[in-house]
């Protein structure tokens, strides 16, 4: 991953990720708390759970809390994290 910035408050975390190559999360992680991931640009293969998703430019996934999930593409993307 090329750049992220990470913002954090009480119970509240957003990260704006981006990359200028193709990133490939290296195995499947969950998280006590919700995520929601929102692609800015570009293109993801989403899993969650057993289930992948092409996800696109302006697409959002909700991963409950403690779902396996992952990404990967090998594409130029930026997208925010939201966690709470």
């Amino acid at each position: 991953m090329a750049d992220k910035r990470t913002f954090v408050y009480e119970n509240f975390e957003m990260s704006y990720e981006e990359t200028k190559k193709g990133w490939s999360m290296p195995y499947s992680h969950h998280h006590t708390h919700y995520e929601i991931y929102i692609l800015l640009s570009g293109e993801r293969t989403v899993t969650i759970g057993n289930t992948t998703h092409l996800v696109k430019e302006g697409f959002a996934c909700l991963f409950e809390s403690n779902i396996s999930h992952r990404s990967e593409g090998n594409t130029d993307y930026s997208g925010l994290c939201i966690h709470f």
